[in-house]
């Protein structure tokens, strides 16, 4: 959903094209929030998502009930969108509205905190998470690290890999990276061109970004939907027991080195799907 209604206010740009200016205005508004609020949306989304596999994954806690995802999926809605009305609504000054060009589509004005909260703060925590527990389960399922049952999370041994790796646990491997990867794709460098030009306004200078810059790295963003879609089809059916056999957590008693695995016929001992 985040998705499509980020999507959405980005094909309003078509209307700037037409134009041949950005201008202030309810069209504005509206793209404003729509870009405001599924960019939250989907950032938030990405780092739940986060979480969600690295507990899955490494410790093996499965929530196959329904209410807990939706308090969940319910607040990251309910703050997205709380969070862009109520700033519209303390920043109602026709003089200075709250979205403005900036310069080639709509977006929050000068309104630094607005920007951290509303979006900056949720991209680069997924990111930062993305990078760092997306990493870790690629190394357990090389069988770089062995995870005991008896000791806390971060409580890890690390060694060589031992044995021939299995397929299945490549697959899994190539899946937990591929989502850090393709979000660090699609947020750096829009995020250093936003910062390089945020520090070029602020130190009162006349230069610019190169507009083709900022076009290439927005653009890439977009793409962000599209990416989750494929990312989701190819790999999260099979990395969270979506369809198929969930993956052996990582605090399992039996051993975790990819050469026991490839001997097990089972993935986690007989529980196959979710209930």
């Amino acid at each position: 959903m985040g998705d499509l209604l980020h999507a959405l206010g980005a094909t309003l740009k078509l209307k700037w094209v037409y134009d041949g200016k950005v201008q202030s205005g309810s069209y504005c508004s509206a793209q404003g929030s729509m870009l405001n609020i599924g960019s939250t949306a989907i950032s938030m989304s990405t780092l739940v998502i986060a979480v969600h596999t690295f507990v899955v994954v490494w410790k093996g806690v499965y929530i196959n009930r329904f209410l807990f995802p939706s308090i969940i999926v319910g607040a990251i809605w309910v703050y997205a969108v709380v969070f862009a009305a109520a700033s519209v609504a303390f920043h109602n000054d026709p003089a200075d509205p709250y979205y403005v060009p900036v310069p080639h589509w709509c977006w929050i004005g000068n309104h630094l905190e607005h920007r951290i909260f509303g979006q900056w703060l949720w991209m680069w925590s997924a990111l930062l998470l993305s990078l760092i527990l997306y990493p870790l389960l690629l190394f357990w399922t090389r069988g770089n690290i062995t995870v005991s049952p008896e000791d806390p999370w971060w409580k890890v041994k690390l060694h060589r890999r031992a044995g021939n790796e299995d397929p299945r646990m490549r697959h899994l491997s190539y899946a937990m990276i591929s989502y850090a990867v393709m979000y660090a794709i699609m947020v750096l460098p829009m995020s250093v061109v936003r910062w390089i030009k945020f520090v070029l306004d602020h130190q009162g200078g006349t230069s610019e970004v190169p507009v083709p810059a900022t076009f290439t790295v927005v653009s890439l963003y977009h793409l962000i939907g599209v990416t989750n879609i494929l990312l989701f089809f190819f790999t999260r059916k099979n990395v969270l027991g979506f369809k198929g056999n969930r993956p052996p957590a990582a605090n399992q008693t039996r051993s975790i080195s990819t050469a026991s695995i490839g001997n097990n016929s089972t993935w986690n001992d007989g529980k196959d799907k979710f209930p």
